[in-house]
């Protein structure tokens, strides 16, 4: 998931979408329109996005900052 930004009227609106791949084609999925925020939530935002597993019906993704390697 990724935080996308849209200029519209001179205004910066924000939604959280999703990237999957169905038949080796990349498709882009709105999970939520946040709207107008400042600078501080949307940093808030990216932060908790690189480090949130998302869960779809077939797979979980894991952000490679949530995975520890050990020898």
């Amino acid at each position: 998931m990724y935080l996308k930004r849209t200029v519209s009227k001179g205004n910066t609106y924000y939604k959280i979408m999703h990237n999957y791949l169905v038949g080796g084609k990349c498709n882009q999925k709105l999970i939520l329109t946040i709207g107008r925020i400042d600078d501080e939530r949307t940093d808030r935002i990216r932060e908790w996005l690189n480090g949130y597993p998302m869960k779809t019906d077939e797979y979980v993704t894991t952000p490679l900052k949530a995975i520890k390697v050990e020898k």
